[in-house]
């Protein structure tokens, strides 16, 4: 729940809490958030968790991705460098140290 939403819900909880009857359009909104606030105060990490886990999961995302262009730059680095090793054993008829 936000803060506006949060305000919204404060504003009805007190009519509720001085014997107001709400209306039928707001008695589920009420509810609603009472429900949220309910399960939040039973779990109060897992509304918090939620929130870090998304940029995490991004982030996690973007490192996979990077990871993979790492990869297949170095295969073809790899495949480079035999060439090259190649083309040296040729002209020098020597083997590079392994």
């Amino acid at each position: 729940m936000n803060s506006l939403e949060y305000e919204q819900w404060w504003q009805l909880h007190l009519r509720v809490a001085m014997g107001e009857t709400l209306s039928s359009a707001e008695q589920p909104v009420y509810q609603a958030g009472l429900l949220q606030l309910e399960q939040e105060e039973k779990d109060p990490l897992s509304a918090n968790l939620l929130k870090q886990l998304l940029p995490l999961r991004q982030r996690i995302d973007e490192l996979n991705t990077q990871h993979h262009q790492l990869v297949l730059e170095n295969g073809k680095l790899d495949k480079k460098i035999k060439k090259l090793e190649k083309a040296y054993q040729t002209l020098t008829g020597y083997q590079l140290l392994k």
